[in-house]
């Protein structure tokens, strides 16, 4: 049976870990499985979306560079083989090419950030709607 107390005497001090992780727990173990899946799965989400986040900012070095000094590219024998699989022959060609990636990993990051956004968003929306559900039947049977 779930139980809800709240007194005067029980107020905590804000910040304390244990206390967070003890809050946290309690609020986990009233969800279903089904939302227990769900928050894995948007913890995986959270994880790609960062991961995708620092590859980006990683590109943008290259792409710097690529655009200030395409020679150097050129030179380069690491990317020897992207300059091949790409049939990039002309400074004009690495350019638009390198632009084109970088722009595309900036709108690719960019719709996967606001899709973690929304499903965080409908996510916190459902899991409010679930407990606000349980307390309410709770209440319920108690008068």
């Amino acid at each position: 049976m779930l139980r809800v107390e709240m007194s005067n005497s029980n107020h905590r001090q804000l910040g304390n870990a244990k206390d967070l992780f003890k809050d946290l727990r309690s609020i986990v173990v009233l969800l279903s499985l089904r939302r227990r899946t769900q928050l894995a799965l948007l913890a995986c989400l959270q994880l790609v979306c960062g991961m995708s986040e620092i590859v980006s900012l990683g590109a943008l070095i290259p792409f710097i560079s690529a655009l200030s000094n395409p020679n150097s590219i050129f030179q380069n024998e690491k990317f020897a083989v992207l300059l091949d699989l790409f049939a990039i022959e002309e400074v004009s060609d690495l350019i638009i090419t390198a632009s084109a990636a970088f722009v595309f990993s900036f709108i690719f990051v960019n719709v996967l950030k606001l899709f973690t956004f929304f499903v965080q968003n409908k996510m916190g929306v459902s899991i409010g709607a679930d407990i606000s559900r349980k307390f309410f039947i709770i209440w319920c049977t108690k008068i």
